[in-house]
């Protein structure tokens, strides 16, 4: 299956479902299902995703939704991944947000 995005990149089609862009986290979203497109291509192409383990976009791009570009990781390693991967002041945002809240 192909991923087919329509309206400038809003929505997203895939498996007959459409899933919408939120532009607050980058996503899409199925929200009928509460299923993310990355995870639905991701299982279309590879099966289910095992228990514990995230989907990770290789690139880093959330809007680049082709199955090479996605790989099952534990969470511990999504995680570590991620957090290397973070600026100055992203942390700082991070630790401000965990004070606040």
């Amino acid at each position: 299956m192909v991923v087919e995005y329509i309206e400038d990149g809003k929505r997203a089609i895939y498996g007959g479902l459409v899933f919408v862009r939120d532009d607050t986290t980058g996503y899409y979203l199925n929200s009928t299902l509460s299923l993310r497109l990355h995870r639905a291509v991701y299982e279309g192409e590879n099966g289910p995703i095992p228990d514990g383990f995230h989907v990770h976009h290789v690139d880093f791009d959330k809007s680049n939704n082709e199955p090479e570009n996605l790989v099952a990781l534990s969470m511990e390693d999504h995680l570590r991944l991620h957090e290397r991967c973070i600026t100055v002041e992203q942390r700082e945002t991070r630790r401000q947000n965990f004070i606040n809240n």
